[in-house]
């Protein structure tokens, strides 16, 4: 039963990252002139993702998506752009978020959150999130945070 929900919602993840994808291309900003280079342009500093396996879906068909545990507490990756803010409200309760900031009590929680916020959050780029990992010539970015993993498989 166990296996059932974490195939739906790696299933789920996956159609998130095709629907941010149609989002972030319908409502992307025309140039104003400035020259700001997009978050796929840096490549330094990403986590190395060549032996990290893709997970399974709940189809048990290998997808694209991977999982690292040492990326923000666990974080399933895709090579699209989901925004950051999507990604890193997950950490804080609803009613705890207001104007992207969270004001939860627990300060660990806080914490985590403004650590997304941080590693995520283009600076001196344009994007909805910073890569942070790549796997060859492939740019990955967190889907979606999790301290669970997924079932692996071989990458296509």
């Amino acid at each position: 039963m166990a296996e059932f929900f974490l195939y739906l919602i790696v299933f789920l993840i996956i159609i998130l990252g095709f629907v941010s994808l149609i989002i972030y291309f319908n409502n992307k900003p025309t140039d104003s002139g400035l020259q700001v280079p997009n978050c796929d342009q840096s490549t330094v500093n990403l986590t190395d993702l060549s032996a990290t396996p893709c997970c399974q879906s709940s189809l048990g068909v290998c997808t694209i998506v991977k999982y690292d545990s040492s990326i923000l507490g666990g974080a399933f990756l895709a090579p699209w752009p989901t925004n950051y803010y999507q990604v890193c409200s997950s950490l804080c309760p609803t009613e705890y978020l207001s104007n992207q900031q969270c004001s939860d009590p627990d300060s660990s929680v806080v914490e985590e959150y403004n650590q997304c916020i941080e590693t995520l959050k283009p600076s001196n780029c344009s994007g909805d999130a910073v890569p942070v990992g790549l796997d060859g010539a492939t740019l990955y970015y967190v889907t979606a945070l999790s301290e669970t993993g997924c079932d692996q498989c071989s990458c296509l």
